[in-house]
């Protein structure tokens, strides 16, 4: 699972075009919820800007886990390349 109670996640997609606004919003993960279609979901609460959607601030949704990616302090032992002697960022050239 991707996701704990108390996290917080984004929403990176959605199963029905109607809620196409939601992908992006920012949600807090409060308890597990019924399976959705036998998959593992989640009941959220919407934290982002109220204006920014069909669901509003301060309501609650389930989403499946698998459409939620946390946002999560890596820990002490995480490494950002890009402070990492010798990282060079892939290049595009034309």
């Amino acid at each position: 699972m991707n996701c704990k109670p108390g996290d917080l996640a984004v929403l990176i997609r959605v199963l029905d075009s109607e809620f196409n606004p939601n992908i992006g919003r920012i949600v807090e993960v409060l308890h597990r919820a019924p399976d959705l279609d036998g998959e593992p979901a989640w009941t959220c609460r919407m934290v982002g800007s109220p204006g920014h959607t069909e669901i509003g601030a301060s309501q609650q949704a389930d989403a499946r886990d698998r459409n939620l990616r946390p946002i999560r302090d890596p820990g002490n032992d995480a490494v950002d390349q890009t402070l990492v002697p010798g990282y060079v960022k892939d290049e595009v050239t034309a």
